[in-house]
């Protein structure tokens, strides 16, 4: 995160401008990891579905010092954040998501909360749980800013940093630390004893995962889309909501759009879950046509 999270989260009181910069900073992954946390240490259920971690306006209320539902769905339509129906998500999901929260199958009415409206929630909220929030909140910008220092000043991660000050007590090095005197001098030194190729193949490596996806790819996933999205409709669903759901869907779980920006190792990742959300609506359709 940036270090202008830890400038915001320092203000007595924050606006709408300030809430939603820090929201639009963190990511996925990021907000899933604080939401899980503040479960555990708050003491309140959440459930992962389809990539992404939810809760409930009834579970978040008493935790975050609300007096009650409306209050919290209050801040929620002020800060314009949407939640999400138990209807929207998938049907396996459905069922983890009623069982894990005490939902009867005739609940249609309650609105899961994701990281987003979590976030939301507890900085605009008052009280001692609140401000655990936002300093575990600083605590992540804070090391960030010590990584990219790190990484910046060494060319090191921390942890390859914390190794090397590991073997500090190697022979060679502690003679070496009696002539010199700057950190950055045994630093190199180390890094002139590790094994070249594999620094080198890592980065081939790197460089190869990161590229995005081929032409051949996005044509596969392409047809995947279109198979699902045919099933789906023949499945009783309206073709417009099947390709809304697929793209939501597909961008919670990647993190990217559809497909813009997807690297090319996670394609095959992408084309085994589309082929799996297949096999599920032909399984519907083979039940349907054995009634």
């Amino acid at each position: 995160m940036k270090q202008e999270i830890a400038r915001i989260l320092a203000k007595s009181e924050m606006n709408v401008d300030d809430i939603h910069e820090i929201i639009e900073q963190i990511d996925v992954e990021t907000g899933n990891s604080v939401y899980v946390k503040c479960s555990e240490e708050f003491n309140f259920k959440v459930v992962e579905v389809e990539g992404t971690v939810y809760s409930t306006t009834r579970e978040l209320f008493p935790v975050l010092g609300y007096s009650g539902k409306e209050p919290v769905s209050k801040v929620l339509r002020k800060y314009g954040v949407n939640t999400t129906s138990i209807t929207g998500i998938i049907q396996n999901g459905q069922s983890q998501v009623r069982q894990e929260f005490g939902l009867s199958d005739v609940d249609f009415t309650t609105k899961l909360i994701d990281y987003h409206g979590f976030l939301t929630i507890a900085l605009n909220g008052k009280g001692s749980n609140c401000d655990k929030v936002r300093e575990y909140l600083l605590s992540m910008e804070k090391k960030a800013r010590v990584d990219t220092v790190v990484q910046n000043g060494t060319g090191f991660s921390t942890s390859q940093l914390l190794e090397i000050g590991d073997s500090i007590a190697d022979p060679m090095i502690q003679g070496a630390m009696e002539r010199m005197k700057n950190t950055q001098d045994l630093i190199l030194l180390r890094a002139k004893q590790l094994d070249t190729d594999k620094r080198i193949s890592a980065l081939e490596t790197t460089v190869e995962t990161s590229l995005p996806i081929t032409a051949e790819q996005e044509h596969i996933l392409n047809q995947k889309r279109d198979e699902l999205v045919n099933l789906m409709v023949t499945n009783g669903q309206n073709s417009k909501q099947a390709f809304a759901w697929f793209y939501n869907n597909f961008k919670r779980r990647f993190r990217v759009g559809v497909y813009r920006g997807i690297e090319r190792e996670k394609a095959p990742l992408a084309i085994d879950w589309i082929d799996g959300l297949i096999g599920k609506e032909k399984a519907k359709l083979a039940q349907v046509s054995f009634l």
